[in-house]
């Protein structure tokens, strides 16, 4: 066993029994203070904090796509169809009506399930799934060349404080990889932490796969870190408008898309917004900015 494998056993013992070693190693703590390290929040921690400040009740919008669309139609400028059986050429003309589509599950996550219209399962399949067929938005062309195959958004997560007022506790792009038509993390997808001052990417997660930083995009080596998010002013202000919707889930993280034209469109929102991956990416414990809205 190499001499160091254990070293974590030397930090204060308040930080070492909230801590597994999978921890240790995930949030790079060997390269941390004992101060530092008792910024971060273990994921048990931060599931507990997503539970209290989401209400059960409200989660049900989130997690079901007919529901959740229909709660936000107002900021859905997109067509979408929800597929029934015996109404197939309805489906076939929304096909045609529109040149790209994508197939979502009603209650998937993760970007499981999802597929092009070119590669999907038959049209009975999709009806006893609940299936929804949905309009591809035209991304703006700094995104499709980062990854062309997928929709690359901008997840903005939002708290809103203990006072009732919303923030944003972070911000990053998604965007896909290896052909992948999702950009979810689940799917190949890689984060890159946004400045929320500047709408410029800081932070990049590291490939799993050669435990290299995703600095450039591994399949059309655009850069990623230093990317600008060229309309990331009204991409935090749509964030922070939505936020006050439902006010019984504090913390979401927004997925929005941009347009070709600039615009933002509301893709879904995230009860879950894997605070943990930011921690990762960062370096940085969360355990002070979630205390600048929760007393």
């Amino acid at each position: 066993m190499p001499a160091n494998k254990w070293k974590y056993l030397s930090l204060p013992k308040a930080v070492r029994n909230r801590f597994t070693y999978d921890d240790y190693l995930r949030y790079r703590m060997q390269e941390l203070s004992p101060e530092a390290i008792e910024e971060f929040l273990t994921k048990e921690e931060l599931e507990r904090i997503e539970k209290v400040l989401n209400d059960d009740a409200s989660r049900d919008l989130f997690n079901h796509k007919r529901l959740f669309y229909e709660h936000f139609s107002s900021w859905i400028h997109r067509e979408i169809l929800a597929l029934e059986k015996d109404r197939e050429n309805e489906f076939e003309a929304f096909v045609r009506k529109h040149r790209n589509v994508i197939l979502k599950p009603e209650d998937g996550y993760a970007g499981i399930g999802i597929y092009s219209v070119e590669c999907c399962p038959s049209f009975e399949e999709l009806c006893e799934r609940n299936y929804l067929a949905e309009e591809k938005v035209d991304q703006a062309e700094c995104y499709s060349l980062i990854h062309p195959f997928s929709l690359n958004t901008i997840r903005v997560t939002t708290l809103i404080g203990d006072n009732g007022e919303p923030g944003v506790l972070f911000a990053v792009n998604q965007f896909g990889s290896h052909g992948s038509i999702a950009d979810n993390t689940d799917r190949d997808g890689i984060w890159a932490v946004i400045d929320d001052a500047t709408g410029i990417v800081t932070a990049v997660e590291i490939n799993p796969d050669n435990g290299y930083v995703n600095e450039i995009h591994p399949d059309t080596k655009q850069p990623i870190l230093g990317f600008q998010n060229p309309t990331y002013p009204a991409v935090r202000e749509l964030a922070l408008e939505l936020a006050k919707v439902v006010p019984t889930c504090r913390l979401v993280g927004w997925d929005i898309a941009v347009r070709s034209d600039g615009s933002p469109e509301l893709i879904e929102g995230n009860v879950t917004p894997e605070l943990d991956l930011y921690q990762e990416i960062t370096g940085k414990g969360l355990k002070s900015e979630l205390g600048k809205y929760l007393q």
